[in-house]
């Protein structure tokens, strides 16, 4: 049986994910910090990356969503220069990047506001949570247990 790439996407992307850590330190202006996943229903490792390592905005924030088998799946661009949309428009950030066939593989930004309902302006714990429910990430123990140190 062959690979369907775009099947497969849909899989992980619908599977419940679990943080192997209950702690996730935002890290600082310049940092990036690497959290592990495991898709539930398929026993796919994951990666979940929160990236402030800006060439030139030392303060610029992405969040992405790895898989072990399909590479970069979801990436959550909070801050940063703006990119192509459907029919060729500029989006700006915040925009999220799906690597999927619809997407061009990511090569089309989706505005933010077109997923999420509440703008989440430059609150780094917003825009956490929010990147951890899109993704499926369970939230059972992560309101209580998760610690979220924010650091300027």
């Amino acid at each position: 049986m062959e690979f369907d790439r775009e099947d497969y996407f849909k899989a992980v992307f619908e599977s419940l994910k679990i943080l192997k850590n209950k702690e996730v330190v935002l890290p600082k202006p310049g940092e990036q910090e690497r959290y592990p996943l495991t898709a539930v229903d398929l026993s796919e490792n994951m990666n979940m990356v929160i990236n402030r390592k800006g060439h030139i905005d030392k303060n610029k924030l992405t969040y992405i969503m790895n898989s072990k088998v399909l590479g970069q799946m979801i990436r959550l661009d909070m801050s940063g220069t703006s990119h192509i949309g459907f029919g060729g428009e500029d989006i700006p950030t915040p925009h999220v990047h799906i690597f999927d066939e619809a997407h061009n593989q990511g090569r089309i930004a989706v505005p933010l506001s077109s997923i999420c309902n509440t703008p989440l302006g430059e609150e780094l714990i917003e825009s956490l949570f929010f990147f951890l429910e899109y993704n499926n990430v369970s939230m059972d123990e992560i309101t209580s247990q998760l610690l979220l140190i924010e650091l300027d």
